[in-house]
């Protein structure tokens, strides 16, 4: 009589009872992503936050020149230098139309205006050049005045022009005049007698008037 020796769950094969093969258990699923991945800590510059404007929008226009106040300094006579002066809007309306204008001394004249007859919006500038050109000794004084229909700015200058040097000598070998003292720009020209009658003057100078 022959036994049945049938196969036990588990020895001498891979079938389970009911013949079906065990199921390896699955892993969850990664989390979809799109892009790089990024730890908490890294940052793009699309992550930055972006700078704040120069003036809040609907903030007031403000009109300033740059450089304000400006001194041209004491200047030898001849001579007419020149400065360009930016004025800029730094509010956050529009400031209106604008114009520029210049008062005080003669010696001060504009000689390049972007300014007059525009608009400047906010962050927009513009330039004007004034040029001094004295005609006497001293200190001389202007404002120069922007006026906008929302905004003004005003802006003082200064500037000296330097005494001029004179040439200063006695003839002594003039006689007749006694020992006069004479007078001259340091070109010649211009030749003035100072003084006569004076004891035996001797020597030469040159010095302010």
């Amino acid at each position: 009589m022959s036994v049945d020796r049938g196969r036990r769950p588990g020895h001498g094969g891979n079938t389970r009872p009911g013949g079906s093969r065990p199921r390896p258990a699955r892993r969850p699923a990664a989390p979809a992503t799109t892009g790089t991945w990024r730890t908490p800590h890294e940052r793009t510059p699309h992550d930055r936050p972006a700078a704040g404007p120069a003036a809040a929008a609907g903030t007031p226009a403000a009109l300033a020149f740059t450089p304000a106040p400006y001194s041209y300094g004491t200047v030898p006579p001849g001579q007419t230098p020149a400065r360009t002066f930016t004025l800029a809007n730094t509010g956050g309306s529009a400031a209106g139309t604008v114009t520029v204008t210049l008062s005080g001394a003669a010696a001060y004249a504009k000689t390049a205006d972007t300014c007059t007859g525009t608009s400047l919006g906010p962050g927009k500038s513009c330039t004007i050049t004034v040029r001094f050109a004295p005609a006497a000794a001293g200190t001389a004084t202007a404002t120069l005045t922007a006026a906008g229909e929302h905004a003004t700015a005003t802006d003082t200058l200064t500037g000296t022009e330097a005494v001029p040097a004179h040439l200063y000598w006695t003839n002594i070998g003039d006689v007749s005049a006694n020992g006069p003292i004479m007078e001259a720009n340091l070109d010649g020209t211009g030749v003035t007698t100072l003084a006569t009658g004076q004891n035996d003057p001797r020597g030469i100078a040159v010095g302010p008037r």
